[in-house]
């Protein structure tokens, strides 16, 4: 009798070669899933996720994406995510929200990690009185406000976020708003008025060597590092307001005025004021029509000024080709490369020597005033009742977050340390206001 061979039903017998074809079938799917990849229904195809990198100062905000929480703080890397636009918001107690949309992009890494949250609250008076000016020291954390009082004029300096008693200069003028102006070291502010007539400029400083003062004959001075220049009258004088000295110099024929690498030249042939380097390999250069004075310097640049007109010139003498109009700049030296904001009316411009200036913001309403935040990434920028923070990356457009508003009249802030200091008016009560940020 033959013996029988057991055979395994049908189902059985194709089993494994089911599960091979589906292997075989899945297996180039799932090494692509685990590589990133995803089908894109609304491109009809295959393409990488992207990254996000969340970061945020201070650390430890709760992260968002499409309104939905995502369990995770800064700071944190979210891996496998489709491309595309993406609503981003950072919540932490105690400080203003901030959201913005960025796009991740197929095999690419997005980051939001130079993110600053600014502290919630209100602005508080610390010094009562009219506030005629208020100038910081760029790059530092020492500023200055002029007070007026009842008795006069005061000044107050700030210094690491703490304000310093009253410090009161002999024969400030109230009448009228001067121009704050710090020596690059700042120890040092020139108080100058635009005329003899407006005020009696003078100079005040406040360090380790305590509190001093003088006052200025009639003139237009610039800081030339730690001294006070003036060039009146075919004459250069020198003022070193640490030794209490000053010296007068006759200029040479023709010389307007001496910085340190160049002169400033009259062609008497044209009337055209000439750039000359005091190196002879140097080429002279022919400023456009104006007329041109040494303004001091900003960052590694000595400014030249025709009314609102600014110019740089670089240490060789050489002028950069662009120009800027508006307020005084004010200048920022973190990262490779020397900035300025500069405020003209209801237009908010950045200008870095070299460049064509950009514009930031143009507004209805005219600003009074802008100045930088320490690392050189966001603006606190004044107008007459509010005053908020723009972050300059403007990817999705520029984030602008308002951090004091009510004001009547602001005439110029200043930042120092942690704070913003606010010269202006709220609630019918005028006087230097601080509102705590970080």
């Amino acid at each position: 009798m033959p013996r029988s061979v057991y055979r395994p039903p049908f189902h059985r017998r194709i089993l494994p070669w089911v599960f091979a074809a589906v292997f075989v079938a899945l297996a180039p799917a799932l090494v692509f899933y685990t590589s990133g990849y995803r089908i894109n229904p609304k491109k009809v195809g295959i393409e990488r996720n992207g990254t996000l990198i969340a970061d945020s100062r201070p650390s430890g905000a709760r992260i968002s994406l499409n309104g939905q929480a995502t369990r995770r703080v800064t700071p944190s890397t979210i891996q496998d995510l489709p491309p595309g636009p993406y609503a981003l918001r950072f919540e932490r107690d105690g400080y203003l929200a901030w959201e913005k949309t960025l796009d991740v992009r197929a095999e690419q890494v997005t980051f939001a990690d130079n993110v600053r949250l600014w502290r919630v609250g209100e602005p508080r008076l610390v010094a009562a009185g009219r506030a005629l000016a208020l100038e910081a020291a760029s790059g530092l954390n020492v500023a200055a406000a002029l007070i007026a009082t009842s008795t006069g004029a005061e000044i107050r300096f700030i210094r690491g976020g703490a304000l310093a008693e009253p410090f009161r200069p002999d024969g400030l003028s109230t009448s009228t708003v001067p121009t704050l102006t710090w020596n690059p070291g700042g120890n040092a502010v020139l108080v100058d008025y635009a005329t003899a007539e407006d005020g009696r400029d003078a100079w005040a400083s406040s360090d380790l060597f305590g509190p001093s003062q003088g006052n200025l004959q009639p003139a237009t001075y610039a800081w030339d590092g730690s001294l006070l220049v003036s060039h009146e009258d075919g004459a250069r004088t020198v003022i070193n307001p640490r030794r209490q000295t000053l010296e007068r110099f006759a200029l040479p024929e023709g010389v307007l005025a001496e910085a340190d690498a160049f002169d400033l030249v009259m062609n008497t042939s044209t009337g055209a004021i000439l750039i000359q380097p005091r190196s002879i390999l140097r080429r002279v250069y022919e400023l456009p029509s104006g007329d041109w004075t040494l303004a001091g310097t900003g960052g590694p640049f000595t400014l030249l000024r025709d009314g609102d007109t600014w110019l740089a010139v670089k240490s060789n003498g050489e002028p950069e080709p662009e120009t800027v109009q508006g307020q005084r700049p004010t200048w920022n030296n973190a990262g490779q490369a020397s900035r300025a904001v500069v405020v003209h009316q209801n237009e908010l411009w950045l200008w870095t020597p070299g460049e064509p200036p950009r514009l930031l913001l143009r507004r209805s309403e005219p600003f009074t005033d802008a100045v930088w935040h320490r690392q050189g990434l966001h603006l606190f920028v004044s107008t007459q009742d509010r005053v908020f923070a723009l972050e300059l990356d403007d990817r999705g457009g520029f984030l602008i977050t308002d951090l004091a508003t009510g004001f009547e009249n602001i005439r110029a802030i200043a930042y120092s340390e942690t704070a913003i200091y606010i010269a202006g008016s709220k609630d019918g009560v005028e006087g230097l206001y601080e509102r705590v940020i970080e």
